[in-house]
């Protein structure tokens, strides 16, 4: 990344509810766009988020991808694991390259812990994720974008 300091930085980390069990939040803050995308996950399983990954290709198609998500920091959690999944389509093209914060390291991607806090503030740390669907994580995102700038 020194080495490409104009290439855009995707951040990739999940929100939990209840701890090991239900929905989780897949969380991607756009650094470049400030924008921050959510996708209510089934479960907290690597096998989801390639899953999106796969979604987000599909609708977008690859260029677009490649050139939303070029690099992508996360954490080393068993949800991110499935690296060549998430680095290349199912035909072998790379979409992305993945990397992954330092051992006990999240202030390495700190923009995106921080917009965790405010997830934290509609949704409290040990509460179920399941009683939610997608359309509801817009809906608070979109709250919490406005009364941030309302003050």
């Amino acid at each position: 990344m020194l080495d490409n300091p104009d290439c855009p930085v995707v951040q990739m980390d999940t929100v939990k509810g209840k701890r090991e069990k239900g929905k989780v939040i897949l969380t991607m803050l756009m650094l470049k766009y400030d924008i921050m995308l959510l996708f209510l996950l089934p479960e907290n399983t690597a096998s989801a988020v390639v899953d999106v990954f796969d979604f987000l290709t599909d609708i977008l198609d690859l260029d677009v991808f490649q050139n939303l998500f070029p690099v992508i920091l996360t954490d080393n959690k068993a949800e991110f694991k499935r690296v060549e999944e998430l680095e290349y389509t199912c035909t072998g093209e790379q979409r992305c390259m993945m990397f992954y914060c330092d051992p006990m390291a999240s202030w390495q991607k700190g923009e995106l812990e921080k917009n965790h806090e405010y997830i934290r503030y509609v949704i409290p740390k040990g509460t179920s994720l399941d009683p939610y669907t997608q359309e509801d994580g817009v809906i608070y995102m979109i709250k919490i974008t406005i009364e941030q700038v309302d003050g």
